[in-house]
């Protein structure tokens, strides 16, 4: 699988800033499941959209 690198460290980002907004998105779709019934796959397996759109 051919995953696209994460920007460098040296630009801003870094893998911290990464995994917090990850966090961050995975906390919001489970408060968003509470509502609406089913989790964001997408949002928990950050492969999905490529193993389900990519062709290899």
């Amino acid at each position: 699988m051919n995953f696209t690198p994460l920007p460098s460290q040296g630009r801003g980002w870094g893998l911290g800033l990464y995994f917090t907004q990850l966090r961050t998105a995975i906390e919001r779709s489970h408060a968003i499941a509470k509502f609406q019934g089913n989790d964001n796959s997408f949002v928990l397996d950050i492969t999905l959209a490529e193993r389900a759109y990519c062709n290899f």
